[in-house]
């Protein structure tokens, strides 16, 4: 659970404040719920207070409760709670489960239509007639939002930042002809087709943090930098609109680590090695990320050599006596 719009695990996790740069120039703030807090206390906090926090997330509390709760803060802020998935990992891929497909598409659609996933026109097309047919299915025509009204209600399945790439119109012509060449999909299909198309990405699945460039050896990045972290390595936009700038792979990040407020890379660019650091309160919360990535793939090598040997020890082994064939047959 987080508050904000953004990252949270299933379940609890973690005590820090972790700011993201959506699309349109609005910072959210990110905070998960801690240990202690309890879901009940955090939604009836929410009733409270005009910006939506609770007390204990929102500097403007004590202000708003010593004059009786009933005016509204010039600064309030839009608030609300996400049950997300904070880490994807290599084996959420196997996973079939119709509840687990449903809860990682809204997460991923979620995190689309806020920006997290920057891609070209032609990939928002297809992505916005699956998520059409995932959630209307091939009947849309029958129903109020008929596409021939698509224009009305597109920023429910397009970042605005591409919006503004295209009018409304066509727009719409290219989602309803492509919507058409998947009439026939289901939609558990449809929405597979989804999580696939963003798992593809090279940042697909990242967890996404806001730092402060700090050392940058060769120029690479801009000041304000957004950190992508996902089984692939580390990822690095500009935040707004959020834009895709480079990308480390985990075997070129040879060290890492992090302090109270920032957090470093040794990694190869270019086949040479540079030392990059940013300032961040997540440094600790970036490095266990990417500590998990780097652990998976790890433990997968591990058991694919420990599988190949046995393979190879029962070829050597089955030969029979005299080297006889092993099946007769």
């Amino acid at each position: 659970m987080s508050l904000g719009g953004g990252g949270g695990d299933v379940g609890k996790d973690g005590n820090k404040s972790c700011d993201s740069e959506p699309n349109d120039g609005e910072k959210e703030t990110e905070r998960a719920l801690k240990d202690h807090e309890y879901l009940v206390d955090v939604l009836l906090d929410f009733k409270k207070l005009p910006s939506g926090l609770p007390a204990s997330a929102n500097p403007n509390a004590a202000s708003y409760q010593n004059n009786g709760g009933a005016r509204k803060t010039p600064d309030a802020l839009h608030a609300k709670l996400v049950f997300k998935k904070r880490m994807f990992r290599e084996g959420d891929e196997l996973v079939t489960d119709s509840v687990f497909v449903t809860l990682s598409y809204l997460q991923v659609k979620h995190d689309f239509l806020v920006g997290n996933y920057p891609v070209n026109p032609d990939d928002a097309v297809k992505l916005a007639a699956f998520q059409i047919a995932a959630e209307a299915g091939p009947g849309l025509e029958r129903q109020t939002e008929t596409l021939r009204d698509l224009r009305g209600c597109l920023p429910r399945f397009i970042p605005g930042s591409l919006l503004k790439q295209k009018s409304g119109t066509e727009w719409a012509r290219e989602i309803t002809q492509r919507h058409e060449l998947i009439r026939n999909d289901s939609k558990e299909e449809c929405k597979l087709s989804v999580l696939k198309m963003v798992r593809a990405l090279p940042y697909g699945g990242a967890l996404f943090f806001a730092v402060t460039k700090i050392e940058d050896p060769i120029g690479l990045l801009p000041g304000k930098v957004t950190l992508g972290v996902n089984k692939r390595g580390v990822h690095f936009f500009r935040p707004t609109p959020l834009t895709y700038l480079h990308s480390a792979e985990l075997r070129d990040i040879m060290q890492f680590g992090s302090s109270q407020n920032a957090v470093f890379f040794k990694m190869r660019v270019a086949g040479v090695l540079h030392v990059f650091q940013f300032e961040t309160a997540c440094g600790e919360e970036v490095c266990v990320a990417l500590q998990t990535h780097i652990n998976d793939v790890m433990t997968k090598r591990y058991n694919e050599t420990k599988d190949l040997g046995k393979k190879e020890g029962k070829v050597r082994g089955g030969g029979g006596v005299g080297g006889s064939d092993p099946d007769p047959r």
